[in-house]
């Protein structure tokens, strides 16, 4: 990457650090491109219990800035394809409480969302590339929809992920400090 590049970039965004983009994610940003759904993953989770919205997001939030491929953007240098770590990203979240309509018209919004929101697909030089909406369809029931770009994240790290949101969850709704395990880079 020459000087004059990395300008350009740092004019775009704020940029922790940056590396080569593997030839996987190469490839699956190439087939992202010609259609849109292509690599976007979509979970649909439920939560049954009291739940604070805003305490979730801000879990999500954390969790996001803890590891850097949650943050990262796809741009073309070069030399090829490059992953810029931003310093920071705000969260993609959505919040509906749909607790008024029926079971039936629940599932139907829930399920006309899921569809638009798969074909959106992910801008490769905007994060983070994953996006999340949760609803609140009674006092204690919630579904949520975590939608990926399998270019950051995989199957693997979908627990691991999951995990590490609750863990911070749990602790915002005990007023204690936020904290994770620390993760090793890859």
């Amino acid at each position: 990457v020459t000087q004059q590049q990395l300008d350009v970039w740092l004019q775009a965004y704020q940029i922790a650090d940056l590396y080569p983009a593997t030839p996987m994610q190469q490839g699956l940003l190439f087939h992202s491109a010609q259609d849109k759904s292509a690599y976007t993953s979509q979970k649909l989770l439920s939560f049954e219990g009291a739940l604070d919205p805003q305490l979730f997001c801000q879990s999500w939030q954390h969790v996001l800035s803890q590891h850097d491929v949650l943050r990262t953007v796809f741009v073309d240098g070069p030399q090829g394809m490059m992953q810029l770590v931003l310093a920071h990203a705000d969260i993609n979240w959505q919040f509906y409480d749909i607790g008024a309509l029926l079971p039936q018209a629940q599932n139907e919004e829930i399920e006309a969302y899921r569809l638009v929101d798969k074909n959106q697909g992910f801008n490769q030089r905007q994060a983070p590339m994953m996006r999340l909406c949760l609803w609140q369809l009674s006092a204690t029931s919630f579904q949520l929809l975590w939608t990926t770009h399998h270019g950051i994240i995989d199957g693997w790290c979908n627990p691991i992920v999951i995990g590490e949101v609750l863990t911070a969850y749990h602790q915002l709704v005990q007023n204690q400090p936020l904290s994770l395990t620390d993760s090793r880079a890859y």
